[in-house]
């Protein structure tokens, strides 16, 4: 069984191979990719078809399905696909790249067990994807001496709500074991969303 698969919900053509060569230059190699393509007339399937990502693809294990034609359903359409096939899931958003050990770190921190998410320090930057800064991290997890610092419920609630202060970043920065993304947030039939920010929601509810 691959060790992790890597969903992307894609509508952006135009980052998408920088996306793509990220995952292509991680050290480590058992993954996956499944691309939901939500873009005009299906282009980006068209694109990986045709070869115009191919030096971001050579290598790489990926799959290009029909996306559902909306942004939030893109996501439980991908987690439906993936059907905890793997035990580990990351969900890449189509204009963010990871650095090359993204998954060997993720792993390591996996490795003790008991952790239903890992979540590294998200870095910002221009359209040109070179890391310009980074969101604050509370000062007790910036200067705890582990390179992996274990939470509970409480503390990321307490360092995350009160304050509205989302230092965790986005989905993109976070790997899930398959019991955690089975519990990830899902909106109610109707399409009212009552559960804030995906990120952060799913965090919540893994740790919890």
């Amino acid at each position: 069984m691959t060790t992790i698969t890597t969903l992307i919900p894609a509508y952006k053509p135009e980052y998408l191979g920088e996306t793509l060569m990220s995952l292509r230059r991680q050290s480590f190699r058992d993954f996956r990719v499944i691309v939901s393509d939500d873009s005009r007339d299906g282009a980006i399937t068209a694109m990986l078809r045709d070869g115009r990502f191919a030096a971001a693809t050579d290598g790489l294990d990926v799959l290009a399905v029909r996306g559902p034609g909306n942004a939030r359903r893109n996501h439980m359409s991908l987690l439906d696909r993936w059907a905890g096939g793997s035990p580990f899931v990351h969900l890449l958003m189509d204009d963010d790249v990871i650095f090359p050990g993204f998954y060997q770190r993720h792993l390591a921190a996996h490795a003790g067990g008991g952790y239903g998410v890992s979540v590294s320090a998200r870095w910002l930057s221009q359209d040109d994807s070179r890391p310009a800064w980074s969101l604050p991290i509370p000062a007790a997890i910036a200067e705890h001496p582990l390179r992996a610092v274990p939470l509970s419920a409480e503390q990321v609630f307490s360092t995350v709500v009160p304050a509205c202060d989302n230092w965790l970043g986005e989905l993109s920065n976070m790997v899930f074991t398959a019991e955690a993304a089975a519990r990830y947030p899902r909106p109610p039939a109707e399409g009212l969303s009552y559960y804030g920010l995906l990120d952060i929601g799913a965090v919540l509810e893994s740790v919890r």
